[in-house]
């Protein structure tokens, strides 16, 4: 049974490497390790990035060479329904990502880095 609160919406460019799009940027500092350890503590990391298509393929790919993977990308993970049978009954299930935090250099207050993620999170 999947806990509330392990589940992180986590963005690519600018969060889990530097935002070079269309190119992939470097690594940030500690994000690799963190991830990592994130999903063994097993919080659930769903990848909510804008690139499409080639350049999705590419982040995903270049995540995966570093070990790094995710219960879902762009989309729900294989759990939701179990989480939230009620809203399946609908037949329907909303475009926006259920989670329970946010790791985006978007966020109102920015990106915190990997480390303070680490203090908050593990």
């Amino acid at each position: 049974m999947i806990q509330i609160g392990k589940i992180l919406q986590i963005d690519f460019d600018g969060t889990i490497v530097e935002d070079k799009f269309p190119r992939i940027g470097k690594f940030m500092p500690e994000a690799v390790e963190t991830l990592i350890d994130l999903r063994k503590a097993g919080y659930i990391l769903l990848l909510n990035t804008n690139r499409t298509a080639h350049y999705l393929d590419e982040a995903v790919k270049h995540c995966e060479l570093h070990s790094i993977e995710f219960d879902a990308v762009n989309d729900h993970f294989s759990g939701f329904a179990t989480l939230f049978p009620e809203i399946e009954k609908l037949g329907e299930r909303s475009r926006k990502l259920w989670y329970d935090y946010s790791i985006d250099d978007k966020d109102i207050k920015g990106f915190c880095g990997w480390r303070k993620v680490r203090e908050i999170l593990l």
